[in-house]
């Protein structure tokens, strides 16, 4: 509960820092590329900085991936909170014996069933939501194995085939 709150919390601040240094980067880099690419002479540098510009924006959307994992982290957890309440609000009313129940109160027990419900299919949706975003990070990481495969053989000289 509260030690994930604060968990997710340091996270995200950690990320934000983190993408703060990298648009900074990203800033910097961009003047230079537009320098070369300007000059027109240079394709090799150019190349190196497009490159690290690429690994610049790979590492930005990691960090927006991570973060969008972290949400739905925090969402999850106020979901159970919320699960775990309801759970144990329905249970004392399926405690009671049906023929002591008032009409609100059976009211009320549908409405729990109800919430209920939503709530485990709102989980289940975040659910598939962490699941998509691991498949992109998967993804993403299969880009950058690429891009790092494309940088070593121009290192080497040699031609993609």
């Amino acid at each position: 509960g509260r030690e994930t709150g604060s968990y997710i919390a340091s996270e995200l601040e950690a990320l934000e820092k983190e993408q703060s240094a990298i648009d900074e980067k990203a800033a910097a880099l961009e003047k230079q590329l537009r320098r070369v690419m300007d000059a027109a002479d240079n394709t090799e540098e150019e190349d190196r900085l497009m490159s690290q510009w690429f690994n610049l924006v790979n590492k930005k959307n990691a960090l927006l991936r991570r973060q969008m994992q972290l949400n739905i982290l925090e969402q999850e957890e106020d979901l159970s909170r919320r699960c775990e309440l309801l759970d144990r609000e329905l249970r004392l009313s399926l405690g009671v014996e049906e023929w002591r129940k008032t009409p609100g109160q059976k009211r009320r027990e549908r409405l729990l069933l109800q919430e209920l419900l939503a709530a485990v299919n709102e989980r289940d949706r975040l659910v598939q939501e962490m699941d998509e975003q691991e498949k992109a990070i998967a993804e993403d990481d299969e880009i950058q194995r690429n891009l790092s495969n494309v940088e070593i053989q121009r290192k080497n000289n040699c031609i993609l085939q």
